[in-house]
């Protein structure tokens, strides 16, 4: 494993040296694996559904987590949705958060790269019940208990329950609205989560190399979640998300980092790139 590490380190030292010139820059995702359209929002003009993409095609349970990504971790570090529509720029994100190191988000586009460390603080909120009202609690209790039961599981006094509530209250179906619980009632001021900010101007070679050495990385290939065959307490995954002109991919190798993957080769170059790499292991 170690060599195989070390044959990666190698390629993407020299991909990344500034000398490698890409002829287009602009990432086509057309023929990726698991890229996503954009959704069509209509009158909407934001939604927090941080993977909006994921909240179709997974059961409840696992698009709840997933769409939930951002809720916590992008907020505290006040980092935009980019799942729902095409930025101006083309843009990457990296987010990592592992056990017992600072947190850590990593964007970049065609001008910058922008790196936002965790200096203090904690990124998880506090519930609060206290913040809802009695009839807003009794949702969410609700929630809590039957979001992610199936209708079939139930006893037949429980579905009787279960249908008179979603017939009078239809929002308990939504996924939206039980995150808007969650958001209310929890604390974030509390925390006194702070992070440090570094702007890094790209060159055009500068930026040319990263895409490159992206290319090269089989992030096209990868679906969209990969989980680590070892689990380990301390462990963390890590997570990096392209927002292109005509797609959106995700991509989390959860659990902990592989060390074979190329993409997590890539991710430890930008760690390199942006110079925390002393401060921050992957």
């Amino acid at each position: 494993m170690k060599q195989i590490f070390l044959f990666l380190t190698v390629s993407y030292l020299i991909a990344c040296d500034g000398s490698s010139k890409c002829k287009d820059c602009l990432y086509d995702l057309s023929k990726a694996r698991d890229a996503f359209d954009y959704p069509i929002l209509g009158d909407k003009s934001d939604t927090d559904l941080y993977i909006y993409q994921l909240k179709d095609i997974l059961n409840r349970q696992d698009s709840f987590l997933y769409v939930n990504y951002g809720s916590h971790y992008l907020k505290q570090f006040v980092e935009e949705n980019i799942s729902l529509r095409p930025l101006a720029s083309e843009t990457f994100r990296f987010s990592y958060c592992p056990f017992g190191q600072k947190s850590l988000n990593i964007t970049f586009n065609r001008n910058e790269m922008i790196v936002k460390l965790g200096v203090s603080g904690v990124l998880n909120g506090i519930d609060n019940d206290k913040k809802l009202d009695s009839l807003e609690l009794t949702k969410y209790w609700f929630l809590e208990r039957y979001f992610f039961c199936s209708r079939q599981s139930l006893s037949a006094a429980r579905v009787k329950y279960y249908d008179s509530m979603v017939a009078k209250f239809p929002e308990l179906k939504s996924v939206k609205y039980y995150k808007q619980l969650i958001n209310k009632r929890t604390n974030y001021d509390s925390l006194r989560f702070k992070y440090s900010t570094r702007r890094i101007k790209l060159s055009n070679n500068q930026y040319a190399a990263l895409i490159d050495s992206l290319k090269k990385s089989n992030f096209d290939k990868l679906p969209w979640r990969i989980v680590s065959a070892e689990s380990v307490n301390d462990g963390g995954g890590y997570t990096f998300e392209a927002n292109t002109k005509t797609k959106f991919k995700f991509f989390v190798c959860e659990t902990m980092p592989i060390d074979t993957l190329q993409m997590t080769g890539f991710c430890r170059y930008l760690l390199r790139f942006a110079d925390v790499d002393k401060e921050i292991k992957l």
